[in-house]
């Protein structure tokens, strides 16, 4: 029993990235020196959870190559790695990334998003370079996106149905964002809204066209607008990476477009697109709170 105590080490190695506070990674060895790296998540929403072995001692190394794993809210065993010799002590060192989102699985086919403000008003685009050349994490991710701008302050709309994962609103309008965590892993970042009009909380599930806040007035710089994000996660042999790419806007009853610099747009929100990820439940509960 002593040696069982005595061999029990725990090893914690976590890797700061996009949500340090939410997840965590470390190793446990049973008595035979086996290594089990398990991770904890205490968000409401899946992480992805890259893995890069630094040093390996007396462990199959079979297993140690870069990995990654989906893991949702609670404990999770990633992987166990096995002692070469139960006579010798193991050692194992990693550095993880840790991501909020899935790997992003390339269907052909890409849910649009309602352009996020009231149907019928016209919109402005502004877009920043290409999306897809950035790198996205939660210093740099100001600045990246499509901006809508419209010609006064109007209700900020869900433009896709998924779960409020994050809100910051605080008396800096130009920080303000929210982010909303779709089933296919992808997460559309809103950024630059009225302080204090935040209609909804973390874990709230919204709908497209539902309103969630309240955009800035005319004396905001630009005047009124609304920036729009769309975090994928994207998984090489080697590494994961967070990235911001382009995305289609529903345009009419039966087509979509990719804004660019200079579009004027209006904002529609057709009866089949808003219900394209709806459950028959979920268009009932649409249509009896209109």
């Amino acid at each position: 029993m002593i040696k069982s105590l005595i061999l029990a080490v725990f090893s914690l190695i976590v890797t700061h990235t996009y949500a340090e506070q939410e997840v965590k990674v470390y190793t446990v060895y049973d008595k035979n020196g086996d290594a089990t790296i398990v991770s904890e998540n205490s968000d409401i929403v899946t992480y992805s959870i890259g893995l890069e072995f630094l040093e390996v001692e007396n462990l199959d190394t079979s297993s140690t190559k870069p990995s990654h794993f989906e893991v949702a809210p609670g404990k999770t065993n990633l992987m166990v790695v096995k002692a070469s010799n139960p006579n010798h002590p193991t050692k194992i060192e990693y550095v993880a990334k840790i991501l909020k989102g899935r790997v992003h699985s390339d269907s052909g086919f890409d849910v649009p998003y309602l352009i996020p403000i009231d149907a019928g008003e016209y919109v402005s685009v502004e877009k920043v370079n290409k999306l897809s050349d950035f790198e996205v994490d939660h210093e740099n991710i100001k600045g990246i996106g499509i901006t809508f701008y419209f010609s006064k302050p109007l209700p900020i709309r869900a433009p896709r149905k998924g779960v409020i994962s994050t809100i910051v609103d605080g008396e800096d309008e130009s920080n303000n964002f929210l982010e909303i965590y779709h089933v296919d892993g992808t997460i559309t970042h809103l950024e630059i809204f009225k302080s204090g009009s935040a209609l909804v909380k973390v874990g709230d599930t919204v709908y497209p066209g539902m309103k969630i806040a309240s955009s800035v007035n005319e004396e905001f710089e630009g005047g009124p607008q609304v920036r729009m994000l769309r975090k994928v996660i994207v998984a090489s042999d080697v590494e994961l990476e967070q990235k911001a790419e382009s995305f289609a806007v529903v345009h009419s009853e039966k087509s979509t477009i990719r804004p660019e610099n200079g579009f004027k747009m209006l904002s529609v929100h057709p009866e089949n697109w808003v219900n394209l990820e709806l459950s028959k439940k979920e268009i009932r509960a649409v249509q009896n709170s209109r």
